[in-house]
């Protein structure tokens, strides 16, 4: 009986060590791919499964410098809800229509309300699904990710989700939106100072 226990034992380590390293390798296969994408195109096209919206994809890149602003927006959907309902108060543009499909949250009301100009809350009602963060890489990425980044809580990183898992053609309209997006982004920050010690991004935004 110990025999078999001691070989039962040894089976079990020796699985375990198996899939720690498949599961390490493919992890440092998506990560290297990442670094590759973002240093060929700019951004990265990754693909992931959430539990309320099926298969998503989502297009991130980095800010030149990081930026004072969170801007969050997204169409509505149980989660947003479930958020607001936990005490984060939606932002109003004051753009009936679009107010009524998106929520909008922000360190900064008055100014996500000047980014997100009527022209800008048209063209986004016409996708069907989308998502539109600013975030730090210690609160969306792994660690990993430029190790020499002296402070991961600053805002330096754009997402851009969407549904389904788009092909790189299929994902080329959103890729080119994101863009303009982080573009428009950094350029209305660009008169505006950052405060280091202040504009520390919470565990919250990024999530």
């Amino acid at each position: 009986m110990p025999d078999a226990d001691l070989i039962f034992a040894g089976i079990l380590v020796a699985t375990v060590a198996v899939v720690t390293v498949l599961l390490w390798g493919r992890g440092k296969a998506s990560f290297d791919s990442s670094l590759r994408q973002l240093q060929e195109n700019g951004h990265v096209i990754t693909h992931s499964r959430q539990r309320h919206r099926g298969p998503v994809t989502w297009i991130w890149g980095r800010y030149p410098e990081p930026v004072p602003f969170y801007l969050h927006f997204s169409n509505r959907d149980p989660v947003a809800v479930a958020v607001g309902e936990l005490g984060v108060a939606d932002i109003s543009t004051g753009h009936s229509r679009f107010d009524r499909r998106y929520f909008v949250r922000s360190n900064r009301p008055d100014w996500a309300r000047a980014f997100l100009t009527r022209a800008l809350c048209d063209e986004l009602q016409g996708f069907e699904s989308l998502e539109f963060l600013t975030s730090s890489v210690g609160n969306v990425l792994s660690p990993d990710y430029w190790p020499d980044q002296a402070n991961r809580a600053l805002r330096d990183v754009w997402m851009l989700r969407v549904d389904g898992k788009l092909s790189i053609a299929e994902a080329e309209p959103y890729v080119e939106l994101a863009r303009r997006l982080s573009g428009s982004l950094v350029a209305f920050c660009a008169d505006k100072k950052l405060d280091a010690g202040t504009e520390v991004t919470s565990m919250f935004e990024g999530r």
